[in-house]
C-alpha cells in the first residue's frame, strides 16, 4: 500500500515545538476514518517514522514524535514528568483533530521511555482504544531504587547525551546520585506521583525481558498484574542490553501487530485464543504459555542454609553462621570515583573486594523456576549500614548461569542486633534440569559475572562503610531461599 508522508513542528501548549511526523495510507479513508498508532522512542533517542511508515502501509495512519529535549524537538526534557504527559495527549488529540482518523480506534505503543508513554496514555485516559508498552513498567522509582541500593542503571538517563534537559532537574539527580542520597531520590520519585495501572479501562499488550539491564521485567510483571480488563504479557528477551535473538524479536513484533489489527482493525487474528501469558524461557527460549499470573500450580519450595556450604529442605538444628567482610582497601573511593572508571568492576576490586558465601542444593528431578525467588536472611552487622547480595545459579559441568539475584541495604538501623532482611530476587524463566545443582551466593557487591555487557556488571552502587556481616543458619536464626518451582511442561 502507497502512503502520504507529513512533515511538522507541532506547537504544544507552552509554546514548545515538537517535531511530528505522520504517514496516511493512500485512497479514500474508511467510513469513519482510519485506525492511528502513535509511536514514541527511547530514551535520548527521536522519533520512529520507519515504525509509523510500516503502520501506514498496513493501514493505519502512523505518527511518530521526537519527545521534547530530544531529537529535533524543543523544549528540555523533565524525564517523563508532567509536562511530556501533556505532550502525549495534545499529540493525540492534533492527531485526530488534523488527519482522517477514527477517534476510536487510536493506539499507542513504544519502547522504554515509549513503553512509559504507552502506559500513561492509558492511565490518563488519552482517548485511546489499546496501548502496548514495551520494556517498561510502574512505578519507575522501583528500577532505579532496588531495596534501599541505588541502580547503577539510573546513571545512564542522568547522563544521556541525547537529552537537553531541564536544567535544576538535571542538576539535582546528578548532585544527589554522586552523593548516594537515596533518601533524596526515593522523594523525587514520590514528587512525581505514581500511575494508577488498576484504572486503566483499555485493554493492554505489555512485554518484558527478563535480563533487562534497566530492571523492568518486575514492574512490568507488577503492572501487568493490576490490570483488570483484556491483557496479555510476553516475557523473555529482547530489551535493554538482553540478547536480540531473531525468532524472539519476530515473535514479539508479530504479537504487537497482531493485537493492534484486533483491537484498532477488529480483524480475527487468534491472539485473544492465546493463553494470556507467555513466557520465553532463558537460554533456549521455549515458550511456555500460561493462563494466569501466578501461574497455577506454582509452588515455592523452601531450602535451608546450612553449615558446610549446603541448602536443604531441612531446617537447621546446629549453631551456625558464616561471615562476610566489607573492607574497603581505598578509604576515599566512592560513588564520585566509581562513576569516573565507568564502573569498571576492576577498578571497583581494587578499592573494595569482593567476598562471597555459597549454599548448594542438587534437586533430585526436573522443574521450571517461574517468577521471582525470595530470601529470608537473618543477619547481623557492625555497621549501621551494610549491603548483602543474594545471587541465584544454575551450575552443572563446570559451568555457571546466573539466573536471578537482588541486593538488599540496611540503612541506620543499628549494629550489633540480628536482622530478618526478606526480599525478592528478579524474576526469572528458567528450566532446572536433572543433574543439575542450584547455587546461592550471598555476598557484598552486586556484580554481574557474565561478560555479556562490560558497561553494566556493577548493577548497584556498593556501600562502602567497613562492616563484617554474620549470616545465621541457625535453629534460633534460620535463613533461608524459596524456590518458585512448577511442574515441568
Amino acid at each position: 500500500m502507497s502512503v502520504a508522508g507529513h512533515e511538522e513542528f507541532v506547537a504544544v501548549s507552552d509554546g514548545v515545538k515538537l517535531d511530528v511526523s505522520v504517514f496516511v495510507p493512500a485512497g479514500e479513508p474508511p467510513g469513519g476514518g482510519w485506525p492511528a498508532v502513535v509511536f514514541v522512542h527511547g530514551f535520548g533517542g527521536s522519533k520512529t517514522e520507519l515504525q509509523a511508515r510500516n503502520a501506514a502501509e498496513r493501514g493505519y495512519v502512523g505518527l511518530a514524535y521526537s519527545v521534547r529535549g530530544q531529537g529535533r524537538s524543543g523544549g528540555a526534557s523533565t524525564i517523563i514528568g508532567d509536562r511530556e504527559r501533556a505532550d502525549l495527549r495534545e499529540i493525540i488529540d492534533w492527531l485526530k483533530r488534523n488527519y482522517p482518523v477514527d477517534g476510536g480506534r487510536v493506539g499507542v505503543t513504544g519502547g522504554s521511555q515509549g513503553g512509559a508513554h504507552s502506559w500513561v496514555a492509558a492511565a490518563y485516559h488519552m482517548g485511546v482504544r489499546t496501548v502496548v508498552p514495551l520494556n517498561f513498567g510502574f512505578p519507575l522509582i522501583d528500577a532505579a531504587i532496588v531495596n534501599n541500593c541505588l541502580s547503577r542503571k539510573l546513571w545512564d538517563p542522568i547522563d544521556n547525551p541525547g537529552v537537553r534537559f531541564h536544567k535544576p532537574l538535571h542538576e539535582r539527580l546528578r548532585r544527589l546520585y554522586l552523593a548516594g542520597d537515596i533518601e533524596a531520590l526515593r522523594e523525587w520519585g514520590e514528587e512525581r506521583g505514581d500511575v494508577d495501572i488498576q484504572g486503566i479501562d483499555v485493554p493492554v499488550m505489555t512485554q518484558a525481558a527478563w535480563e533487562d539491564v534497566f530492571g523492568f521485567a518486575g514492574p512490568a510483571i507488577k503492572s501487568f498484574s493490576l490490570l483488570r480488563g483484556p491483557k496479555m504479557i510476553y516475557v523473555g528477551t529482547g530489551g535493554h542490553g538482553t540478547p536480540a535473538v531473531p525468532g524472539e524479536m519476530r515473535l514479539r513484533n508479530e504479537l504487537r501487530q497482531r493485537w493492534l489489527d484486533y483491537w484498532l482493525k477488529g480483524e480475527d487474528t487468534g491472539i485473544t485464543r492465546e493463553k494470556p501469558v507467555l513466557l520465553s524461557l532463558l537460554d533456549t527460549w521455549e515458550h511456555v504459555g500460561l493462563d494466569e499470573w501466578p501461574p497455577r500450580g506454582l509452588k515455592y519450595r523452601r531450602l535451608y542454609l546450612r553449615a558446610g556450604g549446603r541448602l536443604s529442605p531441612e531446617a537447621p538444628a546446629e549453631e551456625g553462621w558464616d561471615t562476610l567482610e566489607n573492607r574497603p582497601v581505598n578509604p576515599e573511593y566512592g560513588v564520585e570515583d566509581l562513576v569516573r572508571d565507568g564502573f569498571d568492576p576492576g577498578r571497583l576490586a581494587e578499592a573494595l573486594p569482593q567476598k562471597t558465601v555459597n549454599y548448594r542444593f542438587s534437586p533430585a528431578g526436573e522443574f521450571l523456576l517461574l517468577g521471582p525467588p525470595r530470601v529470608s536472611l537473618q543477619v547481623t552487622g557492625t555497621a549501621p549500614r551494610f549491603q548483602v547480595v543474594a545471587q541465584l545459579y544454575d551450575e552443572q559441568g563446570g559451568r555457571s548461569r546466573i539466573i536471578s539475584r537482588a541486593p538488599y541495604g540496611v540503612r541506620e538501623e543499628g549494629a550489633g542486633g540480628t536482622l530478618n532482611l526478606w526480599f525478592d530476587l528478579s524474576p526469572t524463566g528458567w528450566r532446572v534440569r536433572t543433574g543439575h545443582t542450584l547455587r546461592l551466593q550471598v555476598t557484598n557487591i552486586d556484580i554481574d559475572p557474565s561478560r555479556r555487557l562490560p558497561g553494566y556488571r556493577v548493577r548497584t552502587i556498593p556501600y562502602f562503610d567497613p562492616c563484617t556481616t554474620k549470616v545465621h543458619h541457625s535453629k534460633q536464626c534460620p535463613s533461608y531461599i524459596e524456590i518458585p518451582t512448577h511442574p515441568p511442561m
